[in-house]
């Protein structure tokens, strides 16, 4: 069994009948940061700085097996304002499903549930995180991405205002000059291997923090893949596998947690944990080489050891763009 109980759901409030875009959020033990994230969510504007219509938006909290007050700060907070709207489902998965992926999916799937009974296939289905505050902006330069015609889009994902890197210099040192890395390697994507639909700037951003679809496309797609870890790229690959117009929009950003102690295996804090491990024993960050990263967007890899320090990635990988451009 996937499902070992719901211990309580709040969905059986009906969409409204100008919903545009369902947003769900896959939570376990975010006591302390789930408040943040909803009232990001509850202070959505549109492109004039008003306050964004709350029946063009909705949101799907799916907490699974959490042992902590992460439900009742979410009921609360639906009291508080009952004009958002906010669903709750609290539920308890069995011990091999008790994972993100299959809460990602689950929500999904609601979300889908409640675009299939309005019959409305371009009714979009959003995800972020628990540990995530969204820009006051994000639905409104979501829903006009894909008014521009994407089937998919995903945010640009940022540090927070105030971050606890701010207290270990090397380590934000290393994660700036790592984005700076990615960002040249995008650049060099839409130079070599260019998308009409998602041309520069962009970025390369399509985690679960900020990643969304049309009902059609996640149809179209198979849906969430219910992964222990990397079930937002497998997700991506799925839609560009199915021929997707993906953009990944720099007007859409979240800015997410960077602690020390993340839920799933393989996010930002698992990586940032790996490249604090690396500079207190002093090692370097490695990174694909600026060589296998032409030949990779060009399908012409020759030879091995792609991979390289990263401070010897990025001058090498700024020369590559300047020579392109």
């Amino acid at each position: 069994m996937i499902l070992s109980q719901f211990r309580s759901r709040s969905l059986d409030r009906p969409p409204a009948s100008r919903l545009r875009i369902s947003v769900t959020i896959p939570a376990q033990n975010e006591e302390d940061l789930i408040e943040d994230c909803l009232h990001g969510l509850k202070a959505q504007v549109d492109r004039w700085g008003d306050p964004l219509d709350p029946d063009l938006y909705e949101v799907i909290l799916l907490v699974n097996n959490s042992t902590d007050r992460s439900v009742e700060i979410a009921h609360r907070f639906a009291s508080l304002y009952p004009d958002f709207r906010l669903h709750i489902i609290d539920i308890v998965l069995a011990p091999r499903h008790a994972h993100v992926g299959w809460a990602r999916r689950l929500a999904m799937e609601e979300a889908l549930g409640r675009f299939r009974h309005m019959r409305h296939p371009g009714g979009v289905i959003a995800a972020t995180d628990a540990d995530t505050v969204v820009a006051p902006d994000w639905v409104t330069e979501t829903l006009a991405a894909v008014d521009a015609g994407a089937d998919g889009v995903g945010g640009k994902l940022m540090l927070p205002p105030v971050s606890l890197l701010d207290a270990e210099p090397r380590l934000r040192e290393a994660t700036m000059r790592h984005r700076r890395y990615e960002r040249l390697t995008h650049r060099l994507a839409s130079l070599l291997d260019p998308d009409p639909f998602d041309c520069w700037p962009r970025h390369g951003d399509h985690g679960g923090a900020s990643l969304a679809a049309t009902a059609h496309a996640y149809v179209r797609a198979g849906g969430m893949p219910a992964l222990a870890t990397g079930e937002d790229q497998a997700f991506y690959a799925r839609l560009k596998r199915t021929g997707a117009r993906f953009r990944h929009s720099n007007r859409v950003r979240v800015f997410t947690s960077d602690r020390q102690d993340g839920r799933a295996a393989g996010g930002m804090a698992a990586t940032l944990a790996g490249w604090r491990s690396h500079l207190a024993n002093g090692n370097d960050i490695f990174v694909e080489c600026p060589d296998a990263v032409v030949g990779r967007l060009t399908a012409k890899l020759h030879g091995q050891g792609n991979r390289v320090p990263l401070d010897e990635a990025l001058p090498a990988l700024g020369r590559r763009v300047m020579e392109l451009r």
